[in-house]
């Protein structure tokens, strides 16, 4: 991974109060992590910190379109995404994750890098089920997944036949 400078907030300089941040996503993003299965148009990154005096409030929202294979028909789907989340950083003595929202770091830290966190987040905002819209499948592929109907092969081992009339009886 190359690191990503444009997403490295200076917390120790901030003065206290509410400072806002915001950030194209493009291609380079995904490419800086080494990610080949992502593939954005833009993706638009708005993070609001309320800086107080050993605590740091980020507030995340991300919205933008992401391009996948779509699961039924392999065409590519434009998804668009909407993701919000909430993040409080403390000061401590050592790197210490409390939960999902919650992040200690170290006192002597001076900078805050959100790139892997916003990657994190996106990959959270894609759907589990990527499809088009009814209808707006490809023809082909569609066509060809109706023509493979699982119930056309009836043909049975004849071992198993007789076992069947057991059932019956």
């Amino acid at each position: 991974m190359k690191k990503i400078t444009e997403y490295i907030i200076p917390i120790k300089g901030l003065k206290e109060g509410q400072h806002e941040f915001q950030y194209e996503i493009g291609p380079a993003f995904f490419d800086a992590f080494g990610e080949d299965e992502i593939h954005c148009k833009a993706i638009d990154v708005r993070i609001k910190l309320k800086k107080s005096v050993n605590l740091f409030e980020f507030d995340f929202a991300i919205s933008g379109s992401v391009v996948e294979a779509c699961d039924r028909c392999l065409d590519d789907v434009e998804l668009f995404i909407s993701h919000t989340a909430k993040l409080f950083v403390k000061y401590g003595a050592d790197y210490e994750e409390i939960d999902d929202e919650v992040l200690i770091i170290p006192e002597n830290e001076g900078i805050f890098d959100c790139s892997s966190l916003i990657l994190e987040f996106i990959k959270l905002s894609i759907p589990i089920k990527k499809v088009h819209p009814k209808g707006q499948c490809n023809s082909e592929m569609t066509k060809r997944i109706a023509n493979l109907d699982p119930h056309s092969e009836d043909k049975t081992d004849p071992r198993w036949d007789a076992l069947k009339d057991l059932l019956n009886n």
